[in-house]
């Protein structure tokens, strides 16, 4: 990269970091020291932090070049195997803390099990590492319920992704059978078929060959808020969909099938936690500027016109047959 473009983007992180502002009430307030959460930039910027903080202070430090025998970190979780004493392990972590106020490290250390994120790593008889799956003392069981207005094929899909991170995880096969029983109560609890449950287990527990590579195709997205009724929506769009490769034969992704896309809508949590509480002064409306989101398919490109044309074309013509029928 160029000296302006680094300078460039030096000055849209000054902008995300300290004018980082949010109003409550009829208050606006700065946020002046770390990174918003959930803001896109703020793991890329966590990332490189950690990495400069571990080249200055870590990795030059005597007690970690004598002590640590590996050192792995997931963005700011870290998790390493230390040689030394207890006594020179907090050692250790005295000296981190007092590099910065603004960063402070929290430490869980055992000879036996430590969990570093949803994984619990085991020191067995042997002298091998192992894994199990951890959760938190707090845990609840949060999994979605069958019955909750979301589409079938993504309910249908969950207990196969928490299966198969079962698999990935637990390295005892017997231990991964307990964990995979556990799971699949969970989701007996939340009103899961059975039949779905049984064949999800018995998929998680074959051996898979890999997968063969993907070819991604851009593709036309459809972005909708779901309701029950929308498979209908679905099959009306792909029955007349050729119409569109016909009469635009130059426009290579309308030879491919339309990406139907789902969106959740609105829900009562939307509703009733706001990070804006409202004026405090009566009679007083807050209007803040909102800017469009940039969809795969932007509204300027001709496409945008042409699918919305063929998909209430497709409306009339389903409405035109079932009338003649």
């Amino acid at each position: 990269m160029s000296s302006n473009a680094i300078q460039f983007c030096l000055d849209l992180l000054h902008i995300v970091l300290y004018e980082n502002y949010f109003l409550s009430g009829d208050t606006f307030y700065v946020q002046r020291c770390g990174t918003a959460m959930g803001s896109n930039v703020a793991p890329a910027y966590a990332n490189a932090f950690m990495n400069f903080f571990e080249m200055t202070h870590m990795y030059t430090n005597d007690l970690f070049r004598q002590h640590i025998l590996s050192y792995h970190r997931y963005i700011d979780d870290i998790f390493f195997i230390w040689t030394g004493t207890t006594e020179l392990l907090m050692s250790f972590h005295s000296q981190l803390n007092s590099i910065l106020p603004e960063l402070q490290f929290t430490i869980h250390h055992d000879k036996k099990s430590v969990p570093f994120l949803d994984t619990r790593v085991l020191l067995d008889f042997q002298g091998h590492l192992t894994t199990d799956l951890y959760c938190k003392p707090t845990d609840c069981n949060s999994l979605l319920h069958y019955t909750s207005c979301h589409p079938r094929s993504m309910k249908n899909s969950l207990p196969r992704s928490q299966f198969n991170r079962v698999s990935r995880i637990v390295s005892d096969p017997i231990i991964r059978k307990d964990r995979l029983s556990t799971v699949a109560q969970k989701f007996q609890q939340r009103h899961y078929p059975n039949r779905l449950l049984q064949e999800e287990k018995t998929h998680a527990l074959t051996p898979q060959s890999p997968s063969p590579p993907r070819h991604t195709v851009e593709r036309v997205p459809f972005v909708h808020t779901y309701h029950p009724l929308i498979p209908k929506v679905h099959s009306i769009i792909r029955k007349h969909w050729p119409l569109l490769s016909k009469a635009y034969p130059d426009i290579k992704t309308f030879g491919e099938p339309v990406l139907m896309c789902t969106k959740r809508p609105p829900d009562i949590k939307d509703k009733l936690v706001r990070a804006d509480i409202g004026s405090t002064r009566p009679n007083t409306t807050q209007k803040l500027l909102s800017s469009r989101r940039n969809d795969s398919l932007a509204y300027h490109d001709p496409r945008y016109s042409i699918f919305n044309k063929i998909v209430s074309m497709a409306y009339l013509l389903d409405n035109i047959t079932k009338r003649a029928q």
